[in-house]
């Protein structure tokens, strides 16, 4: 698997444990991002740097477990 591919699937990965403890509504809410986009991150694509900084800054998501597990 290429690196840029295992890098998003890890990614998805803790996204998807998010989405376990938060429902995609309230990661949509707190992230300001609409739910449809929340939605299309969990399942595939590239997932942008600003969502990503939003979840660490309003969910205090660690970003080195958010990009490395």
């Amino acid at each position: 698997m290429p690196e840029a591919n295992r890098s998003d699937s890890t990614l998805r990965a803790r996204l998807q444990q998010l989405a376990q403890a938060h429902s995609q509504a309230e990661l949509a809410r707190k992230t300001g991002f609409p739910p449809a986009n929340v939605h299309r991150f969990l399942k595939a694509g590239k997932v942008p740097a600003d969502f990503c900084e939003a979840l660490v800054r309003e969910f205090g998501v660690n970003p080195a477990w958010l990009l490395a597990g």
